[in-house]
């Protein structure tokens, strides 16, 4: 057998590095979110800080294979933005758009940050086909 204590240690460690973890690529996703409500695309103010932010994590910790990993995250925190029991009156337009960017981002092998307003505008349109 094993030892439930140890496990649960391990367990708990987890816990805590997938908290911080989501946290800190799920937390990006508001940029976009505002963003996208104020003028229907990444800019300004916003795409500022979006990109500061990234630039800077990525310099100081080197950790690239973040943009490898973090699809799931902006798709699990683009799906409570979208949806309409959390935000009733979000326009349809920026709902479609945090759509199109979730399956943008969830078909590609890494994000690009260059390619935000691509993913939210044109990522997706032929999904379909």
């Amino acid at each position: 057998m094993f030892n439930c204590i140890a496990c649960e240690e391990v367990f708990d460690a987890l816990r805590f590095l997938l908290h911080i973890t989501a946290g800190l690529r799920c937390g990006r996703m508001n940029y976009i979110f505002f963003s996208l409500q104020r003028s229907g695309r990444l800019d300004g103010n916003l795409e500022t800080l979006f990109l500061r932010f990234w630039r800077r994590y990525l310099a100081k910790t080197g950790d690239n294979e973040m943009l490898e990993i973090v699809a799931p995250f902006f798709a699990f925190r683009g799906l409570v933005m979208a949806h309409p029991v959390w935000y009733p009156r979000l326009n349809p337009i920026v709902r479609q758009k945090l759509f199109n960017f979730m399956f943008a981002v969830l078909k590609r092998n890494r994000f690009d940050l260059s390619q935000v307003n691509f993913y939210c505008d044109e990522g997706c349109q032929n999904r379909a086909a």
